[in-house]
């Protein structure tokens, strides 16, 4: 696949902040680029991505629908939110610490949320309307 420049950017831009990058060589499937050496870029012969994050799976059927917000923390701490929390300190804070309520136990053990992968920042989620 051809990116115009903009979007070439955008994926080195991601390398540099620490995102995970992918590279594609011909066919042989999209692989982790290496954080720790420099990238070299040949957009010639590869194709590079940011690699999809994919959130976790949370089962709001079962949540009390006053929690508008999912959010986990980088220590893995797993909070629901009624208002969008702010990121500070590698956690989530809510705006008001009454609308909070931290799920850790509960969400391993009869809640069953999945955590697909996704690093702490990419794991808020808004409930779906």
């Amino acid at each position: 696949m051809t990116k115009t420049t903009e979007e070439k950017i955008a994926v080195m831009q991601a390398y540099l902040e620490g995102k995970e990058v992918e590279f594609h060589f011909r066919n042989d499937g999209w692989q982790a680029l290496n954080p720790s050496r420099d990238a070299g870029w040949n957009w010639v012969d590869n194709d590079y991505r940011i690699k999809p994050v994919i959130p976790d799976d949370i089962p709001w059927a079962y949540i009390d629908t006053k929690f508008k917000w999912y959010g986990r923390d980088a220590d893995g701490s797993i909070w629901l939110y009624a208002n969008k929390p702010n990121e500070r300190e590698n956690r989530w804070y809510p705006v008001n610490p009454t609308e909070a309520v931290n799920i850790t136990v509960s969400a391993k053990t009869w809640l069953a949320i999945k955590n697909n992968g996704a690093s702490w920042k990419d794991s808020l989620q808004e409930r779906p309307k």
